[in-house]
């Protein structure tokens, strides 16, 4: 893996009413979603090759760093597989993901 990223947004609602002073805002719920990226890896692909085509989804776990393995991000996820190649740069695999349940931030081991 080379790069990764979450996002927790939320759906929001407008509830401005007459006479407030700024906008007003009722949140929902969390829209998890993100991907990683890294490069082809006869050992790994089959791994997450099979995890795209999973009729129930997969368990993920992001672990942000190796030396704080106690802070992380997990959940069941759907998961979509890309392939680019060229010829002057190593294949990249792509994995986008979004949430298929619920999501846990451990931070910190709590």
């Amino acid at each position: 893996m080379a790069s990764w990223n979450l996002s927790f947004t939320r759906d929001k609602t407008d509830v401005t009413s007459f006479c407030n002073t700024n906008k007003a805002w009722l949140v929902g719920l969390k829209d998890v979603s993100g991907g990683f990226e890294g490069f082809f890896d006869t050992d790994d692909f089959r791994t997450l090759f099979e995890a795209g085509d999973s009729a129930t989804g997969s368990f993920v776990r992001i672990t942000p760093s190796l030396d704080a393995p106690e802070w992380y991000f997990e959940g069941p996820a759907w998961i979509d597989v890309s392939l680019t190649g060229s010829v002057n740069d190593a294949i990249k695999v792509s994995v986008t993901l979004s949430a298929n349940g619920d999501w846990t931030a451990i931070l910190g081991g709590s």
